[in-house]
């Protein structure tokens, strides 16, 4: 919205990824428990990561319209073709981000969220050879909600298991 536009500028996606990442986590834990804690911050990062790569995706689709109107987000700035090494990079970032948690509370369990790496590849491959075909690169912004929603799915198990099992 005016006078930012941080979406027409090329911020949009980081703005998203740490709103919906770690100022939500965060700001939730801190309301509900009344402190702040290292853990909830940590599992907050691939969230965030995974939530800026749904929208990343969903530019392709509007990428000729945002290009015209002057809406120089992200990919618009980078063009289609580097789009997809970020779109793989931002999916890299984010299981990469899962190693502190499992290094912090050593238990494994938060690598349950790597069940969903086989769909990302699968992701990215669609992009990579659908970029400009928009009904069959659906499919990659399909499984890239679908993996957020499994990864927080799969978090909430880790979570839920975290002071039963010790690895």
């Amino acid at each position: 919205m005016p006078p930012f536009k941080l979406c027409y500028r090329g911020f949009g996606e980081a703005v998203v990824g740490t709103t919906f990442g770690p100022l939500i986590t965060n700001g939730m834990y801190l309301v509900m428990a009344g402190r702040f804690d290292v853990l909830p911050l940590l599992v907050s990062i691939p969230i965030g990561f995974l939530i800026a790569n749904v929208l990343w995706i969903n530019e392709y689709p509007d990428y000729e319209a945002d290009k015209r109107s002057g809406k120089k987000n992200g990919l618009v700035r980078i063009g289609k073709e580097k789009g997809v090494i970020v779109y793989g990079l931002i999916f890299a970032f984010a299981y990469l981000s899962v190693i502190p948690i499992v290094l912090y509370t050593r238990n494994l369990l938060w690598l349950l969220s790597w069940l969903t790496v086989p769909m990302a590849v699968g992701a990215v491959k669609n992009c990579k050879l659908h970029m400009n075909d928009i009904p069959k690169l659906v499919s990659s912004n399909d499984k890239t909600v679908k993996i957020y929603m499994l990864t927080g799915l799969l978090f909430s198990v880790s979570i839920i298991f975290h002071n039963f099992i010790r690895y």
